[in-house]
């Protein structure tokens, strides 16, 4: 229950060519920026499916799905990615708003736990 990778992903997409020629292996270089870019969707819908699936058997309370306030950024940033993979100059609204939907993710992830206490 975290966007952290999603976070660590989306960082990789613009230093793709020079992580390359330094013999980086992320995986944004093992993957190709047009593969990577289903790791991240992958991921950043993990994140949001897994609590839900808790929420519905009874595993995490119903106010964790605060988080979903956090989907519209997420969705952005999907986006934005998808259409840009390739031109790291046009990531910047992708990256900041999975790190904006990163850190509010995990703060109504929190606030959520705390209010259901």
């Amino acid at each position: 229950m975290q966007r952290f990778p999603s976070l660590l992903l989306i960082n990789q997409f613009p230093d793709f060519k020079a992580d390359r020629l330094a013999g980086k292996r992320h995986w944004v270089v093992r993957l190709g920026r047009r593969r990577a870019r289903y790791a991240f969707l992958t991921t950043t819908a993990a994140a949001y499916l897994v609590p839900v699936l808790f929420v519905a058997i009874g595993s995490l309370p119903n106010a964790v799905l605060a988080i979903l306030v956090a989907l519209p950024l997420s969705l952005l940033a999907g986006r934005d990615l998808w259409t840009h993979h390739s031109t790291p100059n046009r990531l910047r609204r992708a990256l900041a708003a999975t790190v904006a939907a990163t850190l509010l993710y995990g703060s109504l992830t929190i606030a959520g736990l705390i209010f259901a206490w």
